[in-house]
Parts: C-alpha cells; sequence; structure tokens
C-alpha cells in the first residue's frame, strides 16, 4: 500500500494541472481574505449588526473568506486524481499493474486525505496570520478567544477532504473530468443555492454541502442541522460518493 500511495504521489505532484490548481487554490483562499481585510469598512455594520470593530467572530470569518472557492477547487482536485487517469487511459496500466483495484482507489483516496487536510492546515494559518496581521494594522487584531472561533477553523481545516472526497467519488462515478468538474461546481454553488433559496424549511436542510457549510456559521439556522452533526453528515456523502463510485469502477471496463 506505501507503495501504491508513492506513486499517486508522483503522480499528484507531477501533473502540470494539479499544480497549477493547488497554487490556484492557495491564491484565492490566502489571497482574497487579505484583500478583504484590507479594504472593508471597520465601521460598516455587519450580518449580527455590529460593526467589524466590535465582532471578532465575524472578523475570523472575514480573513478565511477565500474559503468559500478554495474548498469548492479542492473538489476538482478530487476529482483531477482519478478523472485524469480516465482522460488520457493512463487507468489501464494502472490496473494492469495492480488488478485489485480496491487497492488503487483506496491509495487515491487515503493520499487525498492526507495532502487535503495538510493544504488546508498551511492555508488557514496564513489566513489567520496574514489578515490578522493586516487588520492589526488597522487597528482591530483577531480575537482567537472569541466564542465559535476554532469552531470556524477546525471546520475549514475539516471540510477540505470532505470537499476532495465528493469530486473523487463524482470523478469514479461519471469517469469524464469535464463533466465531474461541472458537476462539483454547479451543485455547490448554484444548485444547492436555488433549492436552500426556495425550499430552505423542507428540501434545503438536506442539501448536504449546505448542511456541511453550518459548521463554519456562527448560529445553526432554522430548520438546518446543527454545526457538527451537518458536517457529519456532508462527510457521509461524499463517503457515500465514494462508495458508490468504487462499486462501479470495480464493475466497469477500464
Amino acid at each position: 500500500m506505501i507503495g501504491l500511495i508513492r506513486a499517486e504521489w508522483l503522480k499528484l505532484r507531477s501533473v502540470r494541472s494539479n499544480v497549477i490548481l493547488m497554487i490556484s487554490i492557495a491564491v484565492l483562499a490566502v489571497g482574497l481574505g487579505a484583500l478583504l481585510a484590507a479594504v472593508v469598512p471597520l465601521d460598516d455594520p455587519g450580518p449580527n449588526g455590529l460593526p467589524l470593530s466590535l465582532d471578532p467572530l465575524i472578523r475570523v470569518q472575514l480573513v478565511t473568506a477565500g474559503f468559500g472557492l478554495g474548498l469548492a477547487l479542492l473538489g476538482v482536485l478530487g476529482v483531477q486524481v482519478i478523472g485524469q487517469e480516465y482522460r488520457f487511459n493512463t487507468i489501464r496500466a494502472t490496473f494492469a499493474a495492480t488488478p485489485r483495484r480496491g487497492r488503487v482507489l483506496a491509495a487515491k483516496a487515503v493520499l487525498l486525505v492526507v495532502a487535503t487536510l495538510l493544504i488546508a492546515a498551511i492555508l488557514v494559518s496564513l489566513s489567520v496570520a496574514i489578515g490578522g496581521a493586516i487588520l492589526a494594522g488597522r487597528g482591530v487584531g483577531l480575537d482567537m478567544s472569541a466564542p465559535g472561533t476554532w469552531r470556524l477553523l477546525i471546520g475549514t481545516w475539516l471540510l477540505a477532504p470532505g470537499y476532495a472526497l465528493a469530486g473523487f467519488g463524482v470523478g469514479m462515478i461519471l469517469r469524464q473530468p469535464i463533466g465531474s468538474i461541472v458537476a462539483v461546481l454547479a451543485w455547490p454553488m448554484v444548485i444547492e443555492q436555488i433549492v436552500v433559496g426556495f425550499l430552505t424549511d423542507s428540501v434545503g436542510r438536506w442539501m448536504p454541502y449546505h448542511a456541511g457549510g453550518q459548521v463554519v456559521e456562527e448560529h445553526a439556522r432554522e430548520h438546518m442541522f446543527g454545526p457538527w452533526a451537518g458536517f457529519a453528515y456532508f462527510l457521509g456523502f461524499a463517503l457515500v460518493l465514494c462508495l458508490i463510485g468504487a462499486v462501479l469502477v470495480q464493475r466497469r471496463d477500464a
């Protein structure tokens, strides 16, 4: 298994599109938060009616705001891990070298989880450090002891592998990277927004990405799961996608 994970690591870091994607994730996650920390007026009222200078949790949400798009792109990275092999037909060589397909998929999943946890840990730390320094320069620093702060940061960190695994599952199911990428971007950013907007108290609460996102919200929304219950539901959704995808990979021709 270690050899398979090393092989997958080589594939992940040697493909140019993956490197560009990870750089894009870093720029979005850290850069957008830093930009907002520099330009958002400190006296304007936030969602709670308090100005930014008096709401410590909103300040943390501000410096981590870039993770909204960053997490979506981690879903694209999950697609790439399997989708590229189908696109360039290297999956046949991979399965010929390791006929037990489940071991290959497990190696890809393990690498994806470890890599995204590491990436997210670095980017969350950088966002807090850089965004916090910018806010401190404007006279308002970050208060890491404010209620909900660590849940927001840890939740953002833990959402990273969830998004990546969901993308991995979709990639296995569809086997077509372009269609899979469209699916993992359009579903959370367009379809779920529409459903939640119109059917909040019924179907909306079962939208997995929206449920998972409750872990980084200050307060649980009415008719929605709680923060950690929503995250658990989202993670279960991602794992079910991976399970369905793995079964289909086992049954289909390469």
